[in-house]
């Protein structure tokens, strides 16, 4: 459309109201696999959907099938399929997942874009020959174990990090979770730890809110979460008080 000589692009998901149950279960599957709740009806998808595509830079106007290989590739995880070079180049959250890792154990130090390029076959290629595998470029399964066991996330990984890294399991209450960024970091780690496995037996479907190393006021916190949309948020908020003798709740109600 055509305006003042500007040319305006609308959204084009009119699709997503056509989709046959089965289709629309399977998109639910992959938003879910990528990190969003499950919707609870068609308006909820198509704002999962919008919101999917704005946190990736999608073009708005994106057919239905490169929809889907979006979503596919966002939600890999490291060994879930081979990784090598390939044209086009391979995208995905598992390409992130091994740029993040070969990058904390001082293999690679190009950008991490999600893009499997020459830089990163190098990497893996140097990583390989320095473990004794066979040095050819190639992430299959025992290139990515290898990688995984060689980090610790209790020990290396930042709160943000691992809240990054967090895929949610599949379940019926979808939760956000702010933790305070305060304290001795070995003790965020373990609490974190504990919180992710309590919620995994739970079932539940859980978003944690990045602090990103920097203060965030309550008004930033609550933006986010109004555009997550849980059924229920918690924060878990530092307190001199060495007994518990209130408990507060604080309930958050989208805009």
């Amino acid at each position: 459309m055509l305006k003042d000589g500007w040319i305006i692009k609308e959204n084009n998901l009119d699709y997503l109201s056509k989709l046959t149950p089965e289709e629309q279960t399977d998109l639910e599957e992959k938003l879910l696999s990528a990190g969003y709740p499950k919707p609870n009806d068609l308006n909820e998808l198509t704002s999962y959907v919008d919101l999917f595509l704005t946190d990736y830079s999608l073009d708005k106007q994106i057919s239905k099938d490169d929809l889907w290989l979006e979503l596919l590739n966002q939600g890999y995880k490291l060994g879930d399929r081979i990784l090598n070079l390939s044209s086009p180049n391979l995208k995905g959250s598992d390409v992130e997942e091994l740029q993040e890792l070969l990058s904390r154990l001082g293999f690679y130090s190009d950008p991490i874009n999600s893009e499997y390029t020459k830089s990163l076959s190098s990497a893996v290629k140097d990583f390989q020959e320095n473990r004794g595998l066979i040095a050819d470029g190639i992430v299959g399964l025992e290139t990515a174990l290898e990688i995984k066991s060689l980090v610790r996330p209790n020990l290396s990984t930042s709160l943000n990090e691992a809240i990054k890294t967090f895929r949610p399991s599949q379940g019926l209450l979808s939760v956000a979770i702010y933790v305070d960024n305060v304290g001795e970091y070995r003790e965020q780690v373990v609490f974190y730890e504990q919180l992710k496995e309590s919620c995994i037996e739970l079932g539940f479907q859980v978003k944690f809110v990045s602090e990103i190393d920097e203060e965030i006021s309550e008004e930033n916190v609550s933006k986010y979460v109004n555009k997550l949309s849980p059924h229920l948020f918690l924060i878990f908020k530092h307190s001199d008080i060495k007994q518990l003798t209130i408990f507060k709740v604080n309930i958050l109600k989208a805009k």
